[in-house]
């Protein structure tokens, strides 16, 4: 998982976290608000509406006289009017007035939906979902009861919750979107110096550069450069060490050949010249696998490192007279230019002969005996070196550039051809690419430089 993708999701579910149990503080301060104001409107609306109620019930004017017997008969109907005007309920608040023998002797129009106790205490009473508050009359007996449902609160705490979760939806998403905007931005000095690192390799362990990175940054770079320093060293000691042993030994290996050589043409067929045969063998394959090494200390030293341009048609032509003309069995090489020019290169001329000269060793050794070897330079400045072999597995294949590595053949070599021609080619920022089966045959391995 990403650093982004954790950061996403560790802050977004944080942000839930506290936005939710902030949420839960803050409707537990809203409800218990709510409460504290409902029952004192309650108290307050009973103790406003009590003087008009006993007004009303009683016949009493402001004076103390008592009314009409008229105004007594239309007591319920004013009286109703009076309590709905007096608590202001809208339907939110209800009343009812029992006497002293709790019949009902006024009430809202919505209280008979109640259905309260025949007796309600005085003070606050719940009646399932129902508060209500009874002040009693001391005087008259009258008990006025101020009704609220429970469910009104209920909405309202409802609408409270969804307002303080809804915005989770938008912000969340946002969140997310925020988080990878600012990550790629802090982040961006992570990845340029992963390219720097990605950069480095055998032909480039130059130091990177540690100013204008971040302070987080710079132990990491420091670090990385006292690495690259030791594999630096490293390196040198051992391309000078195989340079040296390679060169050193070309000069005794070259004499013990055309000593071995020299013995065998002077026994001919007497006992003992299968034994010189194969000395002479192994003295000719240690002589290949030192040459190789040679090749390999100099591809390792930036020998493939571009050059000025050049024409490399004669380079192509002075290693097809080599190879044609070495040993007793002389090698088929099927040349086509279709470039119809001259191959002008950025690229050093030794490096392009040993990339060359490996490629043709490789296509003779692992292809088809007394088949011809194809030499083709493209007209996409590509030059292609195939065979006739068996098809070589993707695996595999994708693994022959290495050092050491050799397909399933019993043919002699080091395993240092193709990654000789790799180094080089990468440093001179061209490309070796290889297809099994060659390109428009069923079968064949086909080794293609794509030139810079």
């Amino acid at each position: 998982m990403s650093i982004t993708l954790r950061m996403i999701l560790a802050l977004s579910v944080l942000m839930a976290v506290f936005w939710a149990a902030t949420a839960y503080l803050t409707l537990n301060v809203f409800v218990d608000e709510i409460d504290e104001i409902v029952t004192e409107n309650m108290r307050t609306s009973a103790e406003h509406l009590m003087p008009l109620v006993l007004k009303v019930l009683t016949g009493k004017s402001e004076s103390g006289e008592a009314g009409s017997e008229t105004a007594v008969q239309e007591l319920p109907e004013f009286g109703n009017e009076v309590g709905q005007l007096a608590v202001g309920s809208g339907g939110y608040l209800a009343f009812e007035v029992r006497d002293g023998t709790g019949q009902v002797v006024l009430r809202s129009g919505d209280a008979a939906n109640f259905g309260l106790p025949q007796a309600p205490k005085p003070g606050y009473t719940h009646w399932h979902d129902t508060l209500a508050f009874t002040l009693v009359d001391g005087s008259t007996g009258f008990a006025l009861t101020v009704l609220e449902p429970s469910g009104h609160r209920s909405e309202a705490i409802g609408d409270a919750t969804r307002a303080l979760l809804w915005p989770l939806a938008y912000l969340v998403p946002l969140l997310a979107l925020a988080i990878l905007i600012l990550s790629r931005f802090a982040l961006a000095p992570i990845k340029r110096l992963s390219g720097e690192i990605a950069d480095r390799g055998g032909s480039n362990l130059d130091s990177l550069e540690a100013r204008g990175q971040p302070a987080e940054l710079r132990p990491i770079v420091s670090a990385i450069d006292r690495l690259l320093e030791r594999l630096r060293k490293a390196m040198d000691a051992e391309r000078v060490f195989a340079a040296n042993a390679a060169h050193e030994m070309r000069t005794p290996l070259a004499g013990a050949l055309a000593q071995a050589q020299r013995l065998r043409a002077e026994i001919g067929v007497a006992k003992g010249a299968d034994r010189v045969l194969e000395i002479e063998g192994a003295l000719k394959r240690l002589a290949d696998f030192s040459e190789k090494l040679l090749q390999l200390s100099r591809a390792e030293a930036g020998l493939g490192q571009r050059g000025e341009r050049q024409n490399m048609t004669p380079v192509i032509d002075a290693v097809l007279r080599e190879f044609r003309n070495r040993g007793a069995e002389p090698v088929i090489v099927d040349y086509q230019n279709q470039l119809g020019q001259e191959l002008m290169v950025a690229m050093d001329a030794d490096a392009f002969a040993i990339c060359l000269r490996n490629l043709l060793e490789n296509a003779v050794l692992h292809g088809a005996k007394g088949e011809a070897v194809r030499l083709t330079v493209g007209q996409d400045w590509t030059v292609r070196v195939s065979n006739d072999s068996a098809v070589v597995a993707p695996d595999l294949l994708a693994t022959l550039k290495d050092r050491h590595v050799r397909g399933a053949t019993g043919a002699e070599g080091s395993g240092l051809g193709l990654a000789i021609v790799d180094r080089i080619m990468l440093q001179s920022e061209g490309k070796l690419e290889l297809h099994s089966p060659a390109t428009g045959q069923e079968a064949g391995f086909e080794a293609v430089m794509v030139l810079p």
